[in-house]
């Protein structure tokens, strides 16, 4: 197997672990809000609460986003490492 083949499943097995990441914290995201709505706090305790959440919130979102962009820089890596390989053996071919 040569390097360029190696080095390009390793980008698709990464984009793999990213995608599947991205899906496990969206799901972590929407786990809590469930059980926020179950939970009746009161005063001051719920503006932290909610405060606390919220932030903790977005941030599952922004890591979602995150890991959804490795996944496609690490496909489109791969794809631009497999047009060149593919490239690099024809001119082999022809003689080059």
């Amino acid at each position: 197997m040569s390097r360029i083949i190696a080095d390009i499943a390793a980008l698709e097995r990464a984009a793999s672990h990213f995608a599947a990441a991205g899906q496990q914290l969206g799901q972590i995201a929407g786990e809590p809000q469930k059980r926020k709505a179950s939970i009746e706090w009161s005063g001051r305790a719920e503006q932290k609460y909610s405060v606390a959440w919220n932030e903790s919130e977005r941030t599952l979102h922004r890591l979602t986003a995150l890991a959804s962009q490795m996944a496609s820089q690490c496909q489109g890596v791969a794809e631009a490492l497999r047009r060149a390989d593919e490239e690099e053996r024809r001119r082999e071919r022809e003689g080059r």
